[in-house]
């Protein structure tokens, strides 16, 4: 059986040198090579096992996939390949893509890429009338030594035509400019008309038409911007993206050319902002002279620290509750307050035999300014020392310890205190000091203790 048994390579551009191989042909026979629409483009004659090898250059054809046929001359015995034609040359509209503001006027440019003897040519572009208006075409710089380059401009359609004057140009570069503005707001595909685009280059001194592979453009006509996403509520210390599209169906995605600021509240990265302090704030988005704004409402973040207000080292009488509240605040790492956390309340230590004491409420939880507050009733005698915590599921600062003293409690004092001044009636008398020694629950009672003083003359 006939078989092609190498391609090599299996893929190129116009002009790649090809090796073919095949077995299984008539002995001696001339084998025929067919490339796409050229028929014998090579031949041999095979082996006496049947079997050829030879080398061609690949010639203009449809860019894609080419059929290779070996055919035998005598036994007409057929196999086919594949092989991949590849563009080797590129026409392009540079740049691909572009956002343009409403009324603007900016250039696009036709780029020849990997060409070879180019002598002339007709390039035909599309576009979007009711979004563009074409001004002008302008020569590139390719094409140095162009006979009569000219253009035509009708409604979505530009044709550019030019030919040397002198040699081939060979190489890559720009063949024309294309001048537009920007006329409403919307979508434009720049397209080079493939059926009509035609590029030249010459052999046996007729025109040849150049495959190439195209490139086409999409600009889009921008009148307005917003930011999404509209008015966040963001916790402090979150990130979070910000995102500045064209007002319009199609949406424009322009966050990389825009310029994002905050009135305050926290600061910009970019497009990412990092939320600090809690308030309400303003991000503006500016692009291209266009300006959008948004609000961002920062709220408290986690809670991340448990610290110490007010009410530590009080003392009051046994029994009796200490003027002030114990109280502590909770905030997050940029000393935000933070509402809603719950406070546990707990007497650590007491004087050895005090009953009655009590720490109420034993669970608060943190206002609007992050505070709570918590009361210690004072226990029974004896006197001494209580410490109390604070405690809080919070990462620093828990517990915070507070400490309160109780002092004992005396009667009223009345009663009598005898004075003898013997013979010396008229002398005078030293002060008299009463001690009450405390000494037992007697003298500390609620009960008066009483005393009188007594003048005998």
């Amino acid at each position: 059986m006939p078989h092609i048994i190498l391609i090599s390579p299996k893929s190129g551009q116009i002009g790649t040198r090809i090796t073919v191989a095949g077995n299984g042909f008539g002995i001696l026979e001339t084998v025929g090579i067919d490339f796409g629409t050229t028929i014998m483009i090579a031949a041999c004659n095979t082996m006496v096992d049947g079997s050829f090898q030879l080398v061609f250059t690949t010639d203009a054809q449809a860019i894609g996939t080419t059929t290779i046929t070996a055919r035998g001359q005598i036994t007409n015995a057929i196999d086919t390949d594949s092989f991949m034609l590849r563009p080797s040359v590129t026409l392009k509209i540079t740049p691909s893509t572009q956002n343009i503001i409403k009324g603007q006027e900016f250039t696009a440019q036709i780029e020849i890429v990997n060409v070879s003897q180019l002598i002339s040519a007709d390039i035909y572009i599309n576009f979007n009338p009711a979004v563009l208006e074409a001004l002008s075409v302008g020569s590139g710089t390719f094409m140095t030594d162009c006979s009569s380059p000219g253009y035509m401009i009708s409604t979505g359609t530009i044709k550019y035509s030019f030919g040397s004057f002198g040699s081939p140009s060979t190489g890559s570069g720009v063949l024309c400019f294309l001048r537009f503005r920007a006329k409403e707001r919307g979508v434009s595909n720049v397209t080079i008309e493939d059926n009509q685009t035609k590029l030249f280059t010459v052999a046996a001194e007729q025109g040849v038409a150049i495959p190439y592979a195209k490139e086409d453009a999409i600009y889009y006509v921008i009148s307005g911007i917003r930011i999404q996403t509209q008015d966040r509520i963001i916790r402090a210390n979150e990130y979070v993206s910000y995102q500045c599209i064209s007002e319009g169906d199609s949406g424009v995605d322009v966050t990389g050319s825009t310029t994002f600021t905050t009135s305050g509240g926290g600061d910009f990265n970019g497009n990412i902002f990092h939320a600090k302090y809690i308030g309400s704030y303003t991000i503006t988005a500016v692009y291209s002279g266009l300006t959008a704004t948004t609000s961002a409402i920062i709220t408290t973040g986690t809670p991340a620290t448990l610290s110490y207000i007010s009410g530590n080292n009080q003392s009051n009488t046994c029994t009796l509750t200490l003027n002030e509240p114990f109280v502590v605040k909770v905030v997050d790492v940029y000393n935000n307050p933070c509402p809603g956390v719950d406070i546990d309340w707990q007497v650590i230590s007491t004087p050895s035999g005090a009953t009655g004491y009590s720490i109420l409420p034993a669970r608060t939880v943190t206002n609007i300014y992050g505070m709570a507050s918590s009361s210690l009733t004072l226990g029974t005698e004896p006197p001494g020392t209580y410490t109390i915590s604070a405690i809080a599921s919070v990462p620093s600062g828990s517990p915070v310890s507070f400490a309160a003293n109780s002092l004992r409690r005396f009667g009223n004092i009345a009663g009598f205190c005898l004075l003898r001044l013997g013979l010396n009636r008229y002398g005078t008398c030293s002060d008299i000091m009463v001690t009450i020694p405390e000494t037992g629950a007697t003298t500390t009672t609620n009960n008066n203790s009483y005393f009188a003083f007594i003048l005998y003359l």
